[in-house]
This record gives structure tokens, sequence and C-alpha cells, in this order.
């Protein structure tokens, strides 16, 4: 019988020594965990956001950085509204900014860049003058099955509709008939009536 060309007791010493670098280099790599992301029912999204439309996407730009524990790059986007649903007093114009962050973000569920002219659902919240959303508050893609589920829990969408201005206020005029010349020279004639009533008076005071 041939014998081994590896003793018994030095087998799983040699497999240690072949399987240590490749640990070592597992354990200085990097982790690379991308974010959980929970995303809503149209419920519970709705009773969340504050408002939600439907709108095109028409242009993006890089805007900075997001603050906050989710801080990721700010994507800035125009959004040509079609229809809303939630928060018609606040959106009262068809073009609107919509903020999202970028996907390299370390939390939370960024959207990043979103596709021009793709139509998506918004869930939004406010951001100063724009609108953010991200994936875990479904803001997502237009569908029929989604327009109509909230269709259904709010009526047909509205289309942004302009606050009507407010109506002027006028101080009110008094419409009495104006005083005739003869009327209104009166005061004034018996004025000097009496003037000259006094210099007679005293005329004669001095003769006496």
């Amino acid at each position: 019988m041939p014998r081994p060309l590896v003793p018994r007791r030095v087998a799983p010493l040699l497999a240690a020594a072949l399987l240590a670098p490749l640990l070592v280099v597992g354990a200085l790599a990097p982790a690379q965990a991308a974010p959980a992301c929970t995303v809503p029912g149209v419920k519970a999204a709705s009773r969340a956001a504050a408002a939600i439309f439907v709108g095109t996407v028409e242009s993006s730009t890089v805007s900075g950085t997001t603050d906050g524990p989710n801080r990721g790059t700010r994507i800035v986007h125009r959004v040509r509204v079609s229809g809303v649903w939630k928060g018609t007093s606040d959106i009262t114009t068809d073009d609107v900014e919509v903020v999202t962050r970028g996907t390299g973000a370390r939390s939370g569920c960024p959207l990043g860049r979103l596709a021009k002219d793709d139509r998506f659902v918004f869930f939004a919240q406010p951001d100063g003058d724009a609108w953010a959303v991200a994936a875990d508050d479904g803001t997502t893609e237009a569908t029929q099955a989604l327009t109509d589920r909230l269709d259904r829990i709010y009526g047909a969408a509205s289309a942004p509709v302009s606050p009507e201005p407010q109506p002027a206020v006028f101080s009110p005029v008094d419409t009495a008939a104006p005083l005739s010349t003869g009327r209104a020279a009166a005061p004034g004639a018996a004025l000097v009536l009496l003037g000259l009533l006094g210099l007679v008076v005293v005329r004669r005071v001095n003769r006496g």
C-alpha cells in the first residue's frame, strides 16, 4: 500500500495555512450592505404623505447634499404636474420642484435621479419651496392600477388651480347731493354781514 504524500497530522495545518490569507482579505474588505427599503402600501403611504400628485419629469440637476441622518446628494427635478389627489391647497401650479437623494446615500431609500419624461406618482413631504420624496414613502412610476386606486380613495385627481385673487375693497363714497353755490357761500356772507354791523355799532359808540 503506497504511503500518502502528506502525513495525516500535517494535512489540517496545511489547509489552515492556505485559508488564512483568504480570511484576512475578507476581514479587510469594506462592507457593502445596501440600505433596506420597506415600501408601504397605498393606504399607509397616503396617510403619511403631505401631498400626493402625478407628474412627468422634465429635467434634473444635482444641487449639493441633503442634511440630516439620511445625508446624500441632493437632486432637484422639475416636474410638470397633471393631477393632484392630496394637497390641492399647497400645489397651485403645474410646475413644481421635486427633491430626491442620490443612490449612494448611506441610509434610507434614495430614489436617485429620476429619468426624464417618465411619469411618477409622488407621495411627498414639503422641503422648503420644493417637495421631497423617497422610495420608502411610496413614490413610484405611475401605473393605471395605482392611479385608479388613488381615484377610489380621493376621487379623481384635479389639475393644479391658482388661488383666486382677493376682491378689491373700496371705501364708501358719500353720494349726497353737493351744496349749491348759494348755500355754500351763505355762512361766509353771514360772517361778513356781522362784521359790518359790528363796525356800525362801534362808530355810533365813538360819536356818542
